[in-house]
C-alpha cells in the first residue's frame, strides 16, 4: 500500500477528462444529486454516493451510496483513509464509474475545475432511476442558461458532459432565439436527433427528446433530464406485423410477439418461413407492409437514426475481413464509428473492454482466418458491442458449426442477455434452445405456430423430437397458428403495452435509410485506404501476383515474330502482313485491362456484407468507392510500368510519340489509364453481381469483349458494333497506344485498315486519353449508384 495523504495540502479528483482540487475545510459530494460537485447520472449511482474531505490531517472519502464504492474487488467500509494514488469504482467492482484520487501537485493545471466552480453535469451511459413525481424537477437534470448557451458534448468544459463514446468531445448547442430555444449540431460525427429525426438544427419545444449518441434528453422548456423509461417498457414488440413482396405474396403474416428486456430469444422453423425476412423487419432495414415495430416505446421505422445506435445486427456472412488480426479489424471497425477526437486511447480501452468481455484477448494478434468458426463469429459480434448496442440481433449465427462450437456460440449469446442485452437470434439449430428465454417457431408463410419458454415446445405439439415439429407446421400452417392463438401461450405473448402517441406520429411511409450524421470524409478515406492497404500487405501471394503477372504479360511480347518491335520502320511496311507492333500493342493493351479488372471484380461482392453493415453505421458509399479506387489506381501505375518497361526488354521502344517528350511515358500512361477504366469497369460488375460464383463467366466474357472491340484484331466500324466499341476501355487504350507508335506507318498491305484514332498526333493521342478518362468516371459513377441501390 502507499503511504497515506497525511499532511498533504489539497487532493485531485478526476473523472474521465475532467478533474477537481479539494483544499483542507472543502467537502467535494459525488452522486446524482443536485447537491453534489461532481454529478454522475447513471442509475447505479445514488443520488449522494460518497464524499472527499479532509479529517484530522488526513484525506478520507466516505461511502455513502447503497450500491457502494470498491478497490481492487473489495467494498470500502464507510470511512476509508486515501492513498497517495486512489483508484475507486463507484457502484460496481468489475463495471463501476471509475474515479481517481491522488495528492495534488503545485501550481494549477490546465482545465482544473474548483469544487466552487459553477455545477456541470455528467451523464453515465446508464439512464438514471426514474423519479417518483414526473412533474418535478429530478435531480438529474441540468437548468437551461436562459442568457446564453448551454453547451453539449464530452469534453469537460462543456454544461452538459455525456461520458457516451458516441459523442463528440463538442457536440451540440441549446441556445435562445426569439421564439424559444433551439439545438444545433456543432459538426459532430454522429449527429443530433430530435424525436427520432436527424437534424442540424432544430427548434424545440416542451417534451421534445433529443439524442446524442446512445444518450436521450428531455427538454421541458427550462431543464434539461435524462430522458428517463419504466424497465419494463424497454421491450421489443412485434405488433400485427407483416410483410408482402410486390407481386402480393406474404412472407409475414399478422406476427405479434413480445421480446422481454435483457432477454435471448431464437427465432426457428423450417426454411422458408420468413425467419431472415423478420429480422430484417424488426431491424428496420425494410419496413412492414403493415402493423409495426417497437423497442423503447419508440416505432423503430420512424426513428431510424436514433435507433441504429442502439441497435446491433450480425448477419449472417461474417463482417469482418479475414486477412486482418481480430484487434486490427476491431480498431478500424472503432476508427469508423467513434468520433474522430474521441483519442487513440480512449478507441483501443474500448476495444480490449470488448475482446474481453467475448473472451478474446489471446486471440487478439491471431488473423481472422485462422480462427475457428466461433471464434470468427465471436470476432463478428465483437465489432458490434463496440458501441454498446443495448438490442442486438443476428442472423444464422450458428450455421455450418460442428455441435461442440454452436454450444459455444449460444453460451456466449447467454452470457450478452444476462449482462442486460436484449438478443435475439435466428437459428437452425435447435440443440441448445435450453439456453433461450423464449423461442418463437415460425410456420411456412410466416405464421407464429409457437411463441413461448423453450421447455414447453415440445409438450406443446405433443412431440418429442423437433423435426417432428418442423413437419406438423410445414403440412398445416393454418392450423397450428390458429390452435396457438387461442392457446394461453398465445394470449399472453399478445402485445398488451399501448402505443405511445408520440411513437405513431410523422411516421415515414417506407423505411428510411439510417442517417450517417456529419462525418470527416478524409478521416474515413484514411481509415479505408490504411485498412485496404494492410490487407494487401497480409496476403504475401496476392502482393507478389501484382508484380509478376505484369512482368509475365510483358515477357509474353518475346514471343512475337520480327526484330522491330514498336520502333519506326526504316524500309517498306513487312509484304507477308504481319505487323510486329499492332502485336505487341494487342499483348499490352490486353493485358494492362486483364490486370485492371483482375483486381477488381470480385471486390465488392466479396465485401457485400461488410459494406452492408458499415453503411448502416455510418460509412459513405462515395467515399468506400473512392477509398478503392484510390488503391487500384496505385496499383494499376505499378503494373503497367512493370508490363511496359519489361515490354521493351523484349522489344525495341517507341522511336517517336505523339505528346509526351517519351514514347515510352506515353505507353505506360496509355497502359496505366486502361488498366484503371478496366478495374472500374470490374467494380460495376462486382456490384452487379448477387454471388462471387458469379464472377468467373462475366470475367472471361469482358475481357474477350476487350480483345474484339480493341479495334487491334480488325476494324471496328460497323454500325452498333463501333458505338458499343466506345464503351470499351481497350478501344482507347489501343487507339493511344497506336498513336504513339504510329501504327498507320507499320500497317502492310492486308493488314488491319489504318483508323483514323491512331492518327500520330497530339490531338489524336489526347482525345484517346481523354475517353479513357470519362470512362473511368462513368463506370465509378455506376458503381456508385449500384452500391447505393443494393440492399445487402
Amino acid at each position: 500500500m502507499n503511504a497515506h495523504m497525511r499532511g498533504t495540502s489539497q487532493v485531485v479528483v478526476r473523472l474521465n477528462d475532467r478533474e477537481w482540487r479539494v483544499r483542507p475545510g472543502e467537502v467535494l459530494r459525488i452522486g446524482r444529486g443536485h447537491n453534489c460537485q461532481v454529478v454522475i447520472l447513471d442509475s447505479r449511482i445514488s443520488r449522494l454516493h460518497g464524499e472527499v474531505a479532509q479529517r484530522d490531517g488526513v484525506w478520507v472519502y466516505r461511502s455513502v451510496g447503497s450500491n457502494g464504492t470498491f478497490q481492487d474487488g473489495h467494498r470500502l467500509p464507510e470511512i476509508t483513509q486515501l492513498d497517495r494514488v486512489a483508484r475507486l469504482l463507484l457502484a460496481d467492482p468489475d463495471d463501476g464509474i471509475e474515479i481517481h484520487i491522488e495528492a495534488a501537485t503545485s501550481g494549477s493545471p490546465r482545465g482544473e475545475v474548483h469544487v466552487e466552480r459553477r455545477r456541470q453535469v455528467v451523464l453515465g451511459t446508464s439512464p438514471p432511476a426514474p423519479s417518483d413525481n414526473e412533474d418535478q424537477p429530478s435531480d438529474d437534470s441540468v437548468l437551461i442558461n436562459p442568457a446564453g448557451l448551454t453547451t453539449i458534448g464530452r469534453a469537460a468544459d462543456n454544461d452538459v458532459v455525456l461520458s457516451d463514446i458516441q459523442a463528440s468531445r463538442y457536440h451540440a448547442v441549446l441556445k435562445k432565439t426569439s421564439h424559444g430555444y433551439a439545438i444545433e449540431n456543432l459538426g459532430s460525427m454522429n449527429g443530433i436527433q430530435v424525436n427520432g429525426v436527424s437534424v442540424e438544427d432544430s427548434a424545440l419545444t416542451r417534451g421534445d427528446t433529443i439524442t446524442i449518441g446512445t444518450t436521450r434528453l428531455r427538454f421541458d422548456g427550462e431543464l434539461l433530464t435524462v430522458a428517463t423509461s419504466d424497465p419494463r417498457t424497454q421491450s421489443v414488440i412485434c405488433q400485427e406485423v407483416s410483410f408482402a413482396l410486390p407481386d402480393g405474396r406474404l412472407l409475414l403474416e399478422q406476427v405479434n410477439f413480445v421480446v422481454p428486456p435483457a432477454s435471448l430469444v431464437a427465432v426457428i422453423g423450417p426454411s422458408g418461413a420468413g425467419k431472415s425476412t423478420l429480422l430484417t423487419v424488426m431491424t428496420g432495414a425494410r419496413r412492414a407492409s403493415g402493423g409495426a415495430v417497437y423497442f423503447d416505446q419508440r416505432e423503430m421505422y420512424a426513428n431510424r437514426a436514433e435507433m441504429r445506435k442502439r441497435v446491433g445486427l450480425v448477419p449472417q456472412e461474417d463482417v469482418v475481413h479475414r486477412l486482418l488480426s481480430v484487434r486490427q479489424a476491431l480498431d478500424y471497425a472503432a476508427e469508423l464509428r467513434f468520433p474522430p477526437d474521441l483519442g487513440t486511447d480512449a478507441r483501443a480501452e474500448r476495444v480490449n473492454e470488448v475482446l474481453e468481455e467475448l473472451s478474446l484477448q489471446e486471440h487478439a494478434s491471431t488473423r481472422i482466418d485462422r480462427l475457428s468458426g466461433g471464434q470468427r463469429k465471436r470476432a463478428s459480434v465483437s465489432l458490434e458491442l463496440l458501441t454498446k448496442p443495448s438490442l442486438l440481433f443476428l442472423d444464422e449465427p450458428t450455421s455450418g458449426l460442428d455441435p461442440g462450437l454452436d454450444a459455444q456460440v449460444m453460451a456466449t449469446l447467454r452470457r450478452l442477455a444476462d449482462g442486460g442485452r436484449t438478443v435475439v437470434v435466428v437459428t437452425h439449430s435447435v440443440d441448445n434452445l435450453d439456453q433461450c428465454d423464449r423461442v418463437l417457431l415460425l410456420a411456412p408463410g410466416g405464421k407464429v405456430a409457437y411463441y413461448g419458454p423453450p421447455s414447453e415446445l415440445l409438450p406443446h405439439f405433443n412431440r418429442d423430437r423437433y423435426a417432428d415439429v418442423f413437419i406438423d407446421v410445414a403440412r398445416e400452417p393454418d392450423t397450428h397458428r390458429d390452435r396457438f392463438a387461442q392457446s394461453p401461450l398465445g394470449h399472453a405473448s399478445t402485445p398488451q403495452t399501448p402505443v405511445p402517441p408520440a411513437a405513431r406520429a410523422n411516421a415515414p411511409s417506407a423505411a428510411q435509410p439510417a442517417a450517417s450524421g456529419r462525418r470527416s470524409a478524409r478521416q474515413q478515406l484514411s481509415t479505408l485506404l490504411r485498412r485496404q492497404l494492410r490487407i494487401i500487405a497480409a496476403d504475401p501471394m496476392y502482393a507478389v501476383a501484382v508484380v509478376v503477372l505484369p512482368a509475365v504479360l510483358g515477357m509474353l511480347t518475346w514471343l512475337v515474330p520480327g526484330d522491330l518491335g514498336m520502333a519506326s520502320p526504316t524500309g517498306a511496311p513487312d509484304p507477308l502482313g504481319s505487323s510486329e507492333a499492332r502485336q505487341v500493342l494487342i499483348l499490352v493493351i490486353i493485358g494492362a485491362c486483364f490486370m485492371g479488372m483482375g483486381l477488381s471484380i470480385r471486390e465488392l461482392v466479396s465485401e457485400r456484407a461488410i459494406f452492408g453493415r458499415e453503411r448502416d453505421v455510418g460509412l459513405s458509399p462515395a467515399i468506400y468507392l473512392a477509398g478503392k479506387l484510390m488503391v487500384y489506381a496505385i496499383l494499376v501505375i505499378l503494373q503497367a510500368v512493370i508490363l511496359v518497361l519489361v515490354t521493351i526488354i523484349m522489344k525495341e521502344p517507341p522511336t517517336n510519340s505523339a505528346l509526351l517528350p517519351s514514347g515510352t511515358v506515353e505507353l505506360i500512361a496509355a497502359s496505366a489509364l486502361c488498366a484503371f477504366a478496366a478495374a472500374t469497369l470490374g467494380l460495376a460488375f462486382s456490384a452487379l453481381v448477387r454471388t462471387p460464383e458469379q464472377v468467373m463467366p462475366i470475367f472471361v466474357l469482358a475481357i474477350m469483349a476487350q480483345l474484339v472491340l480493341s479495334g487491334g484484331l480488325f476494324t471496328v466500324d460497323r454500325p452498333v458494333l463501333e458505338q458499343v466499341a466506345w464503351l470499351s476501355p481497350s478501344r482507347w487504350g489501343f487507339a493511344a497506344a497506336a498513336s504513339t507508335v504510329n501504327l498507320q506507318a507499320h500497317s502492310p498491305p492486308g493488314a488491319v485498315a489504318p483508323d483514323q484514332l491512331w492518327d500520330p498526333t497530339a490531338g489524336a493521342w489526347g482525345l484517346a486519353i481523354g475517353m479513357l478518362g470519362v470512362l473511368s468516371v462513368g463506370y465509378a459513377l455506376l458503381c456508385l449508384l449500384l452500391l447505393r441501390r443494393r440492399q445487402t
